[in-house]
């Protein structure tokens, strides 16, 4: 199960690149400005959301001897973010 969980953070990670990719290609200079600025403060709060659940699978891991489960909803939970963002940018693809 937690190879899974890992497979679908890679695939969410790999489809964001995409997505933002095509967006990116699609933008006149003024857009790609706001766009890397906001692509700059969410990059921010991944990295703080992951460091945090980074952390609480550390926690888990100390409490209990089932690392493999936590680890599993960590990645699961990472998955999760992604698709939020790549979701947020396909509406955007749509958009007219």
């Amino acid at each position: 199960m937690l190879g899974c969980t890992v497979s679908l953070y890679y695939q969410m990670d790999s489809l964001l690149n995409k997505v933002y990719k095509k967006l990116w290609g699609n933008m006149d200079s003024a857009h790609k400005t706001a766009l890397r600025k906001e692509e700059k403060e969410w990059l921010v709060k991944r990295n703080k959301y992951f460091k945090k659940l980074e952390s609480n699978l550390a926690k888990s891991t100390n409490e209990n001897s089932s690392s493999q489960d936590a680890e599993m909803l960590m990645y699961d939970d990472k998955a999760k973010f992604m698709k939020e963002r790549v979701l947020e940018l396909i509406k955007r693809l749509t958009l007219p």
